[in-house]
């Protein structure tokens, strides 16, 4: 598996976490992404119509807040896995933006 993304974990780069190489990298410091075995990706959102604003909100125009967090694991069958270390590898984002609602299906910018 790869994690990160705009459609997954937002805030991140398509396969922007988990496990990595030990040097290079042609997209992220640090080396490039090599997947992993486990994940989890967990997401909350709050949308509302655009407030004191009546064109934007009746051309559905909206307001959104996100909080996103996971984490990617690589699982080694010679070493047990530890729950707490893959816990506390966890990485978070937050944001906002506008939405708008098409005919083709959903905007954010």
């Amino acid at each position: 598996f790869f994690v990160g993304g705009p459609h997954q974990l937002r805030g991140f780069v398509p396969a922007g976490i988990g496990p990595r190489e030990e040097t290079g990298g042609a997209s992220t410091p640090g080396g490039d992404s090599i997947g992993g075995d486990l994940f989890y990706t967990a997401t909350t959102a709050l949308s509302l119509p655009f407030p004191k604003v009546p064109y934007l909100a009746q051309n559905n125009c909206r307001l959104f807040l996100f909080a996103n967090a996971g984490t990617l694991a690589g699982l080694n069958p010679d070493t047990p896995l530890n729950f707490s270390r893959f816990m506390n590898s966890t990485r978070s984002s937050v944001g906002g933006g506008v939405s708008v609602g098409t005919p083709i299906g959903r905007v954010e910018i």
